[in-house]
């Protein structure tokens, strides 16, 4: 099975002790001993001495012996328990009493050993004390993992209300915008200022978007693929992204399982991990990109939280470039974070990478060393499917289409709510406006005339956009609706509506912010399609 993140082989580490005992004919003997069994041995003469020692020398057990004076030897352990968590302390002692050894392992020694000892008592203690630190450890990763995962999820789930705020904001700014645009269209000066402002606002409606592509938990569509073509076919652009200096090469396994995502997506994670070797090699260097497939069993899975065993496609892309801190590699993920130059770049790459993988149900790991260089490990969920499950529509080019059917708007933002007024109004739409659902609900109960209801999904009070679409298709069968979002994260069941019930609106959702011809294209193809019938 398959263990990717290990290093080396545990038997192939040589293990650190350090020996402290004031006693140097002992010291000796006992660092003999240890050289036999495979350590590397350091030794201290007194609790001074032990704690430097420390600051330079990795050991992972300490043998203390309990001759070093006054509670020296108690008080010693005492400490490096709470400086080195993870170092496992033995006390050494030629006069045992039960008294001294439960004081010792109160303070945090992990067994004791009684002087003089045979070679068999001291390898069996070491034995124990080895895998009794390996499990400390494995617990450390996981907690690691459990945490960083927790932060990233609580990022996602900010960043996601963040970025719905601005999209309603946007939605207004875009919209204004292009009726201004029409104004502007005989006055020259008047349009270049517009057009300005329009190029600012679709680059921040682009940030909004990777912002979201950070947070989502759903993907818009999804393909079974091999990924190696999708590389191969990049190639050319790999190129052109890199400098001359960087020698990029490719292994791409010929039987590589497939896998289940969004081809586009895909693109961006391997352009965006590009373009972060190129940037960590300025004067050159290699970029290895390859492809396997990778076993993960019930080992791996166990130290690494939020992993799930089974099959991937792996995707690894290395560099030697400068490397990263381990401060950098705990944060590179997160939102707005960067190590480049005040603006060289706007700090999402990483986190759309991150955002990609979690969302198609993969992991992403890092390892990196300061003027070696780093890898990128990316695992997908093989899938033998045959057939694609989620396709996407896009719209085609041809004129915006108009209507004179009546339609319910339903925003509690008073700005987007006249702004889409406008919008259906110019279309021939006649319009009745709803502040909340609660309007909605009176407005239906007198008015049978309307043919839709545009609403908004995420509003104040009892009701959601969800909500409200649920209960007036129960009340009319006939009566159609369309739902748009600045939010597009998975939908909070408030009312017990069921997942059946959130796919059918979700599937034609309207996202914000959205500008005139994406609401006509909408609009239309909603009330042109079929009453929906529930399945018996």
């Amino acid at each position: 099975m398959d263990k990717p993140d290990s290093q080396h082989n545990s038997q192939d580490i040589r293990r650190c002790a350090l020996i402290v005992d004031n006693d140097i004919n002992s010291s000796n003997a006992l660092a003999n001993l240890l050289t036999q069994e495979g350590y590397t041995v350091a030794l201290s003469h007194n609790a001074i001495e032990a704690e430097k020692t420390l600051t330079q020398f990795p050991a992972e057990v300490a043998l203390i012996d309990s001759g070093l004076g006054k509670t020296g030897d108690i008080d010693l352990i005492k400490n490096l328990h709470y400086q080195y968590p993870q170092l496992i302390c033995i006390m050494m002692t030629a006069h045992p009493d039960v008294d001294s050894a439960v004081n010792a392992l109160r303070q945090g020694a992990y067994d004791y050993l009684k002087k003089p000892f045979q070679s068999e008592d001291l390898r069996a203690t070491l034995k124990r004390s080895a895998n009794h630190r390996d499990a400390l450890l494995n617990k450390t990763r996981s907690e690691e993992a459990l945490r960083h995962s927790q932060k990233m999820q609580a990022i996602g789930q900010l960043s996601g209300g963040i970025a719905h705020d601005f999209n309603n904001q946007l939605g207004i700014i875009i919209g204004y915008l292009d009726f201004l645009e029409e104004y502007a269209t005989h006055d020259k000066e008047p349009q270049k200022w517009v057009e300005c402002a329009t190029r600012a606002t679709l680059r921040c409606m682009d940030l909004t978007r990777q912002l979201l592509t950070f947070s989502r938990q759903q993907c818009n569509k999804k393909k079974l693929i091999n990924i190696n073509p999708v590389i191969s076919e990049l190639e050319t652009m790999i190129a052109q992204s890199v400098t001359p200096a960087v020698e990029v090469q490719y292994f791409l396994a010929e039987d590589l399982w497939s896998t289940e995502i969004d081809p586009d997506e895909f693109q961006d994670t391997v352009l965006n991990l590009i373009i972060n070797a190129r940037d960590a090699m300025p004067s050159g260097g290699k970029l290895l990109i390859e492809t396997s497939n990778k076993i993960l069993d019930a080992d791996y899975t166990g130290i690494n939280s939020g992993v799930k065993a089974g099959e991937y496609a792996q995707l690894m892309i290395s560099d030697t470039g400068m490397g990263m801190s381990s401060t950098t590699q705990e944060r590179i993920f997160e939102p707005f974070y960067t190590t480049r130059p005040k603006g060289k770049g706007t700090g999402l790459g990483m986190s759309m990478v991150y955002g990609f993988v979690r969302r198609f149900n993969g992991f992403i790991r890092i390892h990196s060393e300061i003027d070696i260089g780093t890898t990128f490990r990316i695992y997908l969920p093989r899938c033998t499917a045959t057939e694609t499950d989620c396709t996407d529509e896009s719209l085609s080019n041809i004129e915006t289409p108009q209507g004179n059917e009546s339609i319910l708007i339903v925003d509690d933002e008073t700005d987007l709510l006249q702004l889409a007024e406008k919008y259906l109004s110019e279309l021939g739409y006649r319009t009745y406006l709803a502040e909340n659902a609660r309007q909605a609900l009176h407005i239906l109960e007198h008015q049978h005339d309307i043919d839709l209801v545009f609403s908004d999904v995420v509003m104040p009070g009892e009701m959601n956009g969800y909500d409200l679409a649920q209960q007036i298709t129960d009340n009319n069968a006939r009566l159609k609706v369309l739902l748009t979002s600045g939010f597009t994260s998975k939908p909070i069941r408030r009312n017990g509506h069921s997942k059946k019930t959130e796919a059918r609106f979700a599937e034609n959702m309207l996202s914000k912010p959205y500008r005139k011809a994406d609401l006509a294209h909408r609009i239309r193809l909603i009330l042109d399609e079929e009453v929906y019938h529930e399945p018996a």
